[in-house]
């Protein structure tokens, strides 16, 4: 009675075969989220300081970080980076911060080929750092209402990119497939490629 209640036909067992993948397939999803977090990363940033550029007295988002991150960072920060490094300490903790930022940003695309809202969510968290870093940054002379052009560039790029690429990598199935349940779901291989090479 036992071996028969979890027999594979059980309906439980079949919506579960329907929606798993097998090691190999999640290991690819894992690595193309991670690419597509990187492409969004890149894509946002460069889209931001092309924007940033066209007008005057806004920040880049790459410098603007960078300003913050000196700003904030504690005194014993910064006292460890000029002793070491010399007079490349603020290159040094810029390029440190800008590393952190595109960590993230990688693991937020890994995030969101598992859950899609909360990978999304983090990723309009980081762009929100970069905006409120733009928005605040000393250099800036221009208007509030300027800077966040460019924070618009990035997001629109940034999170429409990844939110459109993520869109590819989700499992479907077509009508012939969805009739046999063991055929696993697959991700638009096409619909993938064409979004990552338009952003």
């Amino acid at each position: 009675m036992i071996s028969g209640r979890l027999r594979p036909t059980n309906p439980l067992f079949e919506g579960l075969r329907i929606t798993g993948m097998s090691n190999n397939t999640k290991r690819r999803h894992g690595a193309l989220g991670i690419l597509s977090g990187g492409i969004a990363g890149v894509a946002g940033v460069l889209a931001g300081e092309a924007v940033a550029a066209l007008l005057t007295g806004v920040t880049g988002p790459v410098l603007a970080v960078g300003n913050r991150a000196v700003d904030w960072a504690p005194r014993p920060a910064k006292e460890f980076a000029i002793e070491t490094f010399g007079t490349a300490d603020k290159p040094v903790l810029i390029g440190s911060v800008l590393a952190v930022v595109g960590i993230l940003a990688l693991f937020t695309g890994w995030l969101g080929t598992r859950r899609r809202i909360p990978g999304l969510i983090g990723f309009t968290a980081l762009v929100f750092i970069a905006g409120l870093a733009m928005v605040t940054d000393r250099v800036a002379s221009a208007s509030i209402p300027m800077r966040l052009i460019p924070i618009a560039a990035i997001a629109i790029v940034g999170i429409g990119g990844l939110a459109w690429m993520l869109t590819a990598l989700s499992p479907s199935q077509g009508p012939a497939e969805s009739a046999t349940a063991q055929t696993p779901r697959r991700f638009n291989r096409r619909a993938f490629v064409m979004a990552a090479s338009t952003i």
